[in-house]
């Protein structure tokens, strides 16, 4: 697995590769979707836990991998 610092979604060529990213930060960070849901709450953002979920399904939908 990549490193945190080495993982750069924005420099990602393809949905496959973007997708890989996201999960890469996802696992390294090691906190669920409620988690990451709260973190949000508590800077005054709105991250619906349900669109956390969501996200690597719409992702590998758009090319992905599985």
């Amino acid at each position: 697995m990549a490193h945190a610092e080495d993982v750069q979604p924005h420099r990602a060529g393809t949905s496959g590769e973007f997708a890989t990213a996201m999960r890469q930060l996802k696992e390294r960070s090691g906190l669920t979707c409620r988690q990451i849901e709260k973190r949000a709450a508590e800077h005054g953002e709105v991250l619906a836990r349900s669109t956390l979920a969501d996200v690597p399904t719409l992702l590998c939908r758009l090319g992905g991998p599985t």
